[in-house]
C-alpha cells in the first residue's frame, strides 16, 4: 500500500492534463484515492473520472473515438497498455435514459505504481461524484481547481461517521461497499445504513 499526499496527487493530474488529447476533456480523480489521502489512510489504487458525450445513442462514434484517443495516450505515457473490464460497460441509466459509466479502462502500475482505472461517465465528473457516490466520506475529489469535498464528506469526516446518502432503494446493492468502508474504517459509526454484519 502506497501514502500518498494530496500534491502528489495533484503533480501526477497536472502531468496528465498536459497530455493533448486530456487537456480538452474534464477528468477528476475520485473515490477511495483521494479519501484515503484526507484519511491518512494507504492508497490501494487510482480511479480517474472522465467526461464522455451526454448522449450516448446520437453521439456513439463521438464517444467512441474520444475513449480510444483517451486510452491510447495513456498507452503511451504509461509503460503498459491498459485492460478493458468489458463487464462494467453500463451502469444503470441516467435521467436522460443512457449509461451512467460507458466503460472502464484498467492498468496495473501508474504513479506510485499503483493500479488506475480510467472511468468514463456521460457526466462532468465533478458532478458525478456529487451525485453518484453513496457514501458521505467518499464525496471527495481532485479536478480542476484542485481538492473538492461536500457537505456530506466533511460532516462524516468531523463526526467519524459513514452516512448512506444514495438511493434507498439501492441499500442492498451498496452493501459490498459499506462492508469495505467497515473494514477500512473500523471505529466509525454507520448512518442510514445497519452496519454489515461480521462474516
Amino acid at each position: 500500500m502506497t501514502i500518498l499526499t494530496v500534491p502528489r496527487l495533484a503533480e501526477f493530474y497536472n502531468r496528465l492534463k498536459r497530455l493533448p488529447t486530456l487537456q480538452k476533456c474534464s477528468i477528476v480523480f475520485a473515490g477511495g484515492c483521494v479519501r484515503d489521502i484526507l484519511c491518512q489512510k494507504p492508497v490501494k489504487d487510482l480511479d480517474l473520472f472522465i467526461q464522455v458525450p451526454a448522449d450516448w445513442t446520437t453521439e456513439t462514434v463521438e464517444a467512441i473515438e474520444l475513449m480510444d484517443e483517451c486510452v491510447g495516450a495513456l498507452n503511451k505515457y504509461f509503460y503498459e497498455s491498459g485492460v478493458s473490464k468489458s463487464n462494467l460497460v453500463v451502469e444503470g441509466n441516467t435521467r436522460s435514459g443512457g449509461a451512467k459509466v460507458y466503460h472502464v479502462w484498467a492498468w496495473s502500475h501508474t504513479f506510485a505504481d499503483l493500479p488506475m482505472d480510467l472511468i468514463f461517465v456521460n457526466d462532468d465528473p465533478h458532478i458525478y461524484v456529487k451525485t453518484e457516490f453513496d457514501f458521505g466520506i467518499c464525496q471527495a475529489w481532485y479536478g480542476y481547481g484542485g481538492l473538492h469535498t461536500t457537505s456530506a464528506y466533511r460532516t462524516d469526516y468531523l463526526n467519524k461517521t459513514i452516512t448512506f446518502i444514495g438511493d434507498p432503494t439501492m441499500k442492498e446493492f451498496c452493501a459490498n461497499h459499506a462492508m469495505r468502508l467497515a473494514a477500512k474504517f473500523p471505529n466509525w459509526g454507520f448512518r442510514n445504513f445497519a452496519r454489515p454484519k461480521e462474516t
